[in-house]
């Protein structure tokens, strides 16, 4: 597995990128459209024989801040640690464009509800087998 950086729209991944989104948010559709109406697009695609296993794509917010918008990983392929390799490389990415913060919706474990954490990149995220 190998990951692409796309700044702005990945158009040559568009329709493996949609095919994925689907995969993962049950048949839910990612028009073209919004994805050209994001400024400051980031994606990330985790790629396996030419074909995206995950991605995680985020976007300039008006107040400056990274929204980590959308992500997901193949159900085949997931407890692989695809998903924090994403996110650790898009937040390297990030710092290297020049970003402090960043903001992500998670869900709760209690309900399921979704909250908006900002957070900054004072801290080295490293995945658990970096931490022992």
């Amino acid at each position: 597995m190998h990951i692409v950086t796309i700044e702005g729209v990945p158009y040559d991944w568009f329709k493996q990128l949609q095919e994925i989104h689907a995969h993962v948010f049950d048949g839910a559709n990612l028009p073209l459209e919004k994805l050209e109406s994001k400024e400051g697009l980031v994606c990330l695609l985790a790629v396996e024989n030419e074909d995206i296993i995950g991605f995680k794509i985020g976007y300039t917010h008006p107040d400056g801040i990274f929204y980590s918008w959308l992500g997901g990983v193949h159900e085949k392929k997931r407890g692989q640690g695809i998903a924090n390799q994403l996110m650790r490389r898009q937040h390297e990415h990030l710092q290297a464009l020049g970003f402090n913060f960043f903001q992500q919706k998670s869900p709760t474990s209690i309900g399921g509800e979704m909250n908006a954490d900002i957070s900054c990149f004072s801290a080295v995220v490293q995945s658990p087998a970096e931490r022992s």
